[in-house]
């Protein structure tokens, strides 16, 4: 069986489309504002506004930054040096106990002037 639409149907489709069509016809012109109303903005206004904001990728560079700074003042430092202590006890019988303690130091001695080298590199 084929249906028929009614005429009423038909109307009424007719004028949403019809509706539809001037409202998206209307919304351009609203979103534009006359020439003369219009502001114009400097490159160092954008700027500040840019600089006001925080931006994660502003966070970003200021800790790459940072972190270029931190190697740059490392590159030509000696390596920290390491200290340790070890300490153990021993029971061997009833009276006798035995202790054993170990105290440790290293200190990496860099050689062949790469401290500076690494200087020079930044």
């Amino acid at each position: 069986m084929v249906e028929t639409a009614s005429p009423l149907r038909c109307v009424t489709r007719f004028v949403l489309c019809l509706s539809w069509t001037l409202f998206l016809l209307a919304l351009p012109g609203r979103a534009q504002t006359p020439a003369s109303e219009q502001k114009t903005i400097t490159l160092e206004e954008l700027q500040q506004m840019a600089l006001q904001k925080q931006t994660p990728t502003f966070a970003q560079a200021a800790a790459n930054i940072r972190a270029a700074e931190g190697r740059k003042k490392q590159s030509g430092l000696y390596p920290n040096p390491t200290v340790g202590y070890q300490g153990e006890q021993i029971r061997g019988g009833s009276f006798h106990r035995w202790a054993s303690k170990a105290f440790s130091f290293q200190q990496d001695v860099v050689l062949g002037g790469k401290l500076g080298l690494n200087r020079k590199i930044f």
